[in-house]
């Protein structure tokens, strides 16, 4: 089993300078990289595929491209940088070089998932209908809980989970160069400790349905 995040850009055409765009979207999946093990691809210029060996860490890494989008975002711009993301877990049975030209379950589900979202710009699809019926809802809420969230608060909720939730509030605040008392509110008002129940169960309820 495998998991696959396929995504796009929203309102890539109001993104005043694309190249800044694209360098530091490149940036974050890079860094995510460091941390776990997938390969990517930006193609077409405003679209995105990830393949993950391990599937418990698709969610860790959607959330985590999100919020470093949000946080990237210049000053001046129009719109804040975000993506469309469907994750789809299943098995693959043909791989390439080329992420694109590869198929199998996880592919297809991931693609079937971003043609069907709407108003949402998260969902991910499964070959367990139980586990859909509760984590694609619980996914919507996670998702607004994304689209209301400040590029300052992104900035706070990226290195904090990216830290793997263990740096403290100080030093994420050292590392930022600003206050524990302004981190602690970012966190909040992201509503991390939601977020890191989310991601904690998703990975627990995911691990038994592989097992």
């Amino acid at each position: 089993m495998k998991a696959v995040i396929t995504g796009d850009i929203i309102n890539s055409t109001l993104i005043n300078n694309r190249q800044e765009f694209l360098s530091a979207l490149d940036a974050i999946l890079k860094e995510l990289n460091q941390q776990i093990n997938f390969h990517y691809e930006i193609y077409r210029g405003d679209s995105i595929q990830i393949l993950i060996d391990t599937p418990i860490y698709a969610m860790h890494i959607a959330l985590l491209l999100r919020y470093g989008l949000r946080k990237s975002t210049p000053s001046g711009e129009s719109i804040i940088w975000d993506c469309r993301l469907a994750i789809g877990i299943g098995e693959v049975n043909f791989l390439t070089e080329d992420i694109k030209q590869s198929d199998g379950e996880a592919f297809q589900l991931s693609g079937r998932a971003l043609d069907q979202l709407k108003d949402s710009t998260l969902d991910i699809h499964t070959p367990w209908t139980s586990f859909d019926e509760i984590f694609r809802v619980m996914t919507s809420f996670v998702d607004d809980i994304i689209n209301n969230t400040s590029i300052t608060q992104a900035e706070s909720m990226y290195y904090y989970f990216i830290s793997r939730e263990s740096q403290t509030q100080a030093e994420l605040a050292k590392k930022l160069n600003k206050t524990a008392q302004s981190i602690s509110k970012s966190l909040i008002g992201g509503k991390y400790r939601l977020i890191s129940s989310f991601l904690n169960l998703y990975k627990k309820q995911l691990h038994q349905y592989l097992n």
